[in-house]
């Protein structure tokens, strides 16, 4: 029965992996008047997926954040924290992920790399903004795309917040018991290691409060990281209340004007 038991699970994991790791919605309120200007766009990935994106323009700006959204949401869920992101001077790429939002396919680990890469690519080259004047910021499920992106492309600074260490580490945290799961699973997206080859200036936010991503992930990130580095340490805010903490915009600020001294 126990035999049984654990092939059955696995199997069931296996099969579904994509549907446990990755939540799409495709609701959201696409309006062309939100108070600033947006310009919508889309734009194709190497491999051929139509994505969709969101460009939040600000005249003379410090520079822009290319925002990797987390899991359960979309690009628009980033349009209120874009208009505070104005006030600091910066302009703002949103982008859907495939599958979410107005997006074409389906979300998979090495697609959502995919992804990020094409919307950097926009970014630099459609829009004409030089990668030293980008900052990738990874928010929870985005934290992957943007720590990779960050590895391999020029930015002028990294933010991730409310990140994993890794996919696997994840299912020991979801499946505690079963813990053989972590072994199975195919997606990984090893934050870890690959935040290792960020040269780029790196901010890492995580909260002792997060109950989705455990603190000590955030922690494990940040020693892994290279220098320069920072870490903001937040208390009793949870998974998604990190935007809201008092003490996150003056950090953030700071570490813009540090990353970005010219506007």
């Amino acid at each position: 029965m126990v035999t049984l038991f654990v092939v059955l699970s696995t199997s069931v994991l296996m099969i579904f992996e994509n549907n446990f790791i990755f939540h799409p919605d495709k609701q959201g309120r696409y309006e062309p008047d939100l108070g600033f200007p947006v310009q919508y766009c889309e734009f194709m990935t190497r491999d051929g997926v139509k994505l969709h994106g969101a460009y939040a323009p600000l005249p003379n700006s410090r520079g822009t954040i290319l925002w990797c959204h987390g899991n359960s949401g979309n690009l628009t869920y980033g349009f209120d924290v874009a208009r505070e992101f104005h006030k600091l001077g910066m302009s703002v790429l949103l982008f859907d992920y495939r599958g979410y939002g107005e997006s074409e396919g389906r979300p998979n680990g090495e697609g959502i790399l995919l992804d990020a890469e094409a919307a950097y690519n926009y970014l630099t080259k459609e829009i004409n903004e030089p990668g030293s004047r980008v900052v990738i910021l990874g928010e929870s499920l985005g934290g992957a795309p943007a720590i990779k992106l960050a590895s391999e492309f020029e930015c002028a600074g990294l933010i991730i917040q409310s990140t994993f260490t890794s996919i696997r580490d994840m299912a020991g945290v979801v499946f505690p018991y079963l813990p053989w799961m972590r072994f199975f699973v195919r997606t990984n997206l090893p934050n870890l290691e690959t935040i290792r080859k960020v040269k780029a200036p790196k901010l890492l936010i995580h909260s002792h409060g997060d109950q989705t991503v455990p603190f000590w992930m955030g922690q494990k990130l940040f020693e892994a990281a290279p220098d320069p580095k920072e870490f903001l340490e937040l208390g009793s805010e949870g998974h998604n209340d990190t935007f809201g903490a008092v003490v996150y915009y003056d950090r953030v600020t700071a570490f813009l004007y540090r990353v970005l001294p010219n506007p």
